[in-house]
């Protein structure tokens, strides 16, 4: 991809892996939402996994809060 460079991959790759060990084999749950503000968007998807204690995680909060993603209002 023009503009790419290695430490972008190593960011990318870094949050597959942290997504990967979040998900991998466990129950996913999706939740989708119509987007009313921004019309090109359509939906916003929230995740949420259960842990093996049974408890649930927010997988977007949790991206975000590892420094792999970012909270964007529309």
């Amino acid at each position: 991809l023009p503009g790419s460079n290695n430490n972008d991959r190593k960011e990318s790759n870094s949050a597959r892996d942290f997504l990967r060990k979040l998900i991998l084999d466990r129950e996913v749950l999706l939740k989708t939402v119509k987007d009313r503000k921004n019309r090109g968007c359509g939906y916003m998807v929230e995740m949420v996994v259960v842990t093996e204690k049974g408890e649930t995680v927010n997988v977007n909060e949790a991206l975000v809060q590892a420094g792999h993603a970012e909270f964007i209002e529309g």
